[in-house]
């Protein structure tokens, strides 16, 4: 299954992506990525379909996940359902496989608006994140205040993303973040040099 990337322009909720996760999870099923980390073509006016390009990059992204879960090796990036909160550290682990560890990818989002703040994720509760970082398998966040749940990549954007496009008319849906892990895979096709990425899905931990 591909998560699905959300409205372009959406200033509510968007909890089908957490439907996904949970249908993976019950099915023993295969979260190939999320569609929000490729690049949306607005000839319509909507945001709501990937570029060709993005489409071969999901295809070769289906291919990669069901060769490696064929191989035996780990694919879906998941993360509890709850964690515990220590002082002001909340840590969330991700199941990366032992070749990978996460990373950012800065500037990814440069010309379409910007990065999202603290990497994408956000706070429920009333509380506020100080810091936002990634340290081997783990997503660390110091907070303040009351947090009742962290989001990832599940932004209520007001933005009109419609207006933040390249020369192609190609761009990002509201749902950003730059959190991927180390492992990558190239491909040449059909003259497209692709390289292919691991973004973290987009979740929601609820915390204790």
């Amino acid at each position: 299954m591909h998560q699905t990337g959300g409205y372009g322009n959406k200033t509510s909720d968007y909890f089908p992506v957490l439907d996904q996760i949970d249908a993976v999870v019950a099915a023993n099923g295969i979260m190939i990525g999320p569609n929000w980390a490729h690049l949306v073509d607005n000839y319509d006016n909507r945001m709501v379909h990937m570029t060709i390009k993005g489409h071969v990059e999901m295809s070769e992204m289906a291919v990669w996940a069901i060769q490696a879960t064929e191989a035996g090796q780990d694919w879906n990036l998941l993360v509890p359902a709850t964690v515990a909160r220590s002082g002001n550290i909340i840590t969330i682990p991700v199941s990366v496989r032992g070749d990978e560890t996460l990373t950012t990818e800065v500037g990814k989002y440069s010309s379409y608006g910007g990065d999202p703040v603290n990497l994408g994720l956000e706070v429920l509760g009333g509380g506020s994140i100080t810091s936002a970082t990634v340290s081997g398998g783990n997503i660390v966040l110091q907070v303040s205040g009351t947090v009742t749940a962290v989001r990832h990549a599940m932004q209520r954007n007001g933005i009109d993303t419609r207006t933040q496009l390249d020369s192609n008319g190609y761009g990002y849906v509201a749902h950003r973040s730059i959190i991927r892990t180390t492992l990558t895979r190239t491909r040449t096709v059909g003259g497209l040099e692709l390289v292919l990425k691991r973004f973290i899905p987009s979740f929601e931990v609820t915390i204790t």
